[in-house]
């Protein structure tokens, strides 16, 4: 569950002070929101699995007696899926960045240099 507060944070697009100084106009606020949400079920669904297959791999390394043949496969199986939401959020990110024109881009990476909470697209836990 997102709560607003966070909602607003991952969405800086969202931020009327951020709108201001990009001098984002409406149409493009709202194909921000449209990039973001495109895949987003499919983001939410994997940073579920990630956390469940990690919850699943910690047990069995708190138990100590699991052959390192199945270690290694869930690790491996943790990575691909983490892989695969980093690609995702990626592309996310670099369709949001494209619709933005190259003074917006360049304002924005100002913003991201002097407020770290202003970032090119959503933390990566923010699909949750």
């Amino acid at each position: 569950m997102v709560t607003a507060g966070v909602t607003a944070w991952m969405r800086w697009w969202r931020k009327p002070d951020v709108q201001q100084q990009l001098n984002l106009t409406k149409s493009q606020v709202e194909r921000l929101d449209t990039v973001f949400e495109k895949d987003r079920p499919e983001r939410v669904a994997l940073r579920r699995k990630i956390a469940e297959m990690d919850r699943l791999l910690r047990r069995i390394l708190e138990r100590g007696n699991a052959e390192d043949a199945t270690v290694k496969r869930m690790s491996e199986q943790v990575e691909a899926l983490r892989a695969q939401h980093n690609v995702r959020r990626t592309l996310m990110r670099f369709a949001i960045y494209r619709r933005l024109t190259q003074e917006q881009r360049t304002t924005l990476a100002q913003l991201r240099r002097a407020d770290s909470d202003i970032r090119s697209g959503p933390d990566r836990d923010s699909d949750r």
